[in-house]
């Protein structure tokens, strides 16, 4: 059944649990396509570990990418390890034996490769355990289980890798790392599709952190200002000190759902006042209608595509001031961002004081 589409462990809205069920099924069709299995060992309390088998036929011809200077030590126990060699007969390889019984033939090696079982042998040999240690070679230890009680020297430069990945890890341990894309780049596009809403205030809501950090990162480029919660109570609490002018909430949420949410939201400001955007990976026609049954202006899905984000903002037609102009005050500040955000915190702690002092001394019922 986990294989199903959309099927889930829990199905409630408030579960803790994010998704819609599909990542399991698609995984399973890939795999299904390669000719291959997928199967699954769980215990209650303990988790679940995945694995599937899929055989390839490996070109050896373009790889070039295999660690220099690297040396593989093999023995009855390493049959992973003898694959990698007899596919890739560009990568010395060397008896555990003869290594045994002659330290020696490790001097000029900057990496050996070894399987995990082999390695206490390896170390208890005093000679080999203080060479390595004292040029800080690496060694790759190809690793069968999910945790190591091995005898290594604190000097030991080693890096774990599973046995299921060891040939794909192999190539990856000597790559170098791509160059990251350009944040200017990043910004540029952002900006030829952002629609005039600068200096509108989003109060967005998701329990992920990573949600909130790419609906953050996405508006800010448009001029907008962003103020995050984690939860849909948080979010509801920061309604009676904030007065967005829209509000992102997700549908899926711990303890209070975004349509829970949303309903108690709409006791207090209805459509118009505060509009209310559901933005969540769920997209069947069910999903939608109950956001809009709920009193959500719009239903938006996951992941999050700028253009369709922004120009949705910008349908609302807001007419109010800005809340902040950050690229006015910017300028301001002889576009100096680290001074800015410094009087912007040092602003804002001055309110904080000052709405303190104030509630101290007026009567409650006198405040609005």
């Amino acid at each position: 059944r986990l294989f199903d589409a959309f099927t889930q462990g829990d199905e409630s809205s408030t579960r803790i649990h994010h998704g819609v069920g599909l990542g399991l099924a698609i995984v399973k069709h890939a795999v299904s396509l390669m000719g291959g299995e997928i199967a699954l060992k769980s215990k209650k309390g303990h988790g679940c570990e995945f694995y599937f088998s899929v055989s390839f036929l490996v070109d050896t011809t373009k790889n070039t990418m295999l660690p220099t200077n690297t040396l593989a030590i093999l023995s009855d126990q390493s049959k992973e390890l003898k694959q990698v060699t007899n596919a890739y007969t560009e990568l010395a390889n060397i008896n555990l034996d003869e290594v045994l019984k002659y330290p020696i033939k490790l001097s000029n090696i900057q990496k050996i490769i070894i399987d995990a079982a082999d390695l206490p042998a390896l170390l208890n040999i005093e000679a080999i355990n203080d060479s390595l240690s004292a040029k800080e070679t690496s060694v790759i230890i190809i690793n069968h289980q999910h945790t190591l009680n091995l005898p290594t020297s604190e000097h030991l430069a080693a890096h774990h890798v599973k046995a299921s990945a060891l040939g794909q890890r192999l190539f990856s341990l000597n790559s170098q790392q791509k160059p990251k894309a350009s944040t200017n780049a990043v910004i540029h596009n952002v900006a030829e599709i952002k629609a005039d809403i600068s200096g509108l205030l989003v109060l967005a809501i998701d329990d992920n952190q990573l949600n909130l950090e790419i609906i953050s990162s996405v508006l800010r480029q448009a001029n907008v200002n962003v103020v995050t919660a984690l939860s849909a109570s948080i979010g509801m609490e920061l309604l009676q000190i904030l007065r967005p002018d829209l509000i992102l909430m997700d549908v899926q949420m711990p303890q209070i759902d975004g349509c829970q949410a949303t309903a108690l939201i709409r006791q207090q400001f209805d459509a118009k006042q505060l509009p209310i955007f559901a933005l969540t990976a769920h997209c069947e026609p069910a999903d939608i209608e109950r956001s809009l049954k709920c009193g959500m202006n719009k239903h938006l899905t996951k992941p999050v595509v700028a253009k369709v984000l922004i120009d949705a903002i910008a349908d609302l037609n807001v007419v109010k001031p800005s809340f902040f102009e950050k690229s006015f005050a910017l300028t301001q500040f002889s576009m100096d961002e680290k001074l800015l955000n410094t009087m912007i915190d040092k602003f804002a702690n001055l309110c904080e004081t000052q709405l303190s002092q104030i509630e101290e001394t007026t009567n409650k019922d006198d405040l609005v």
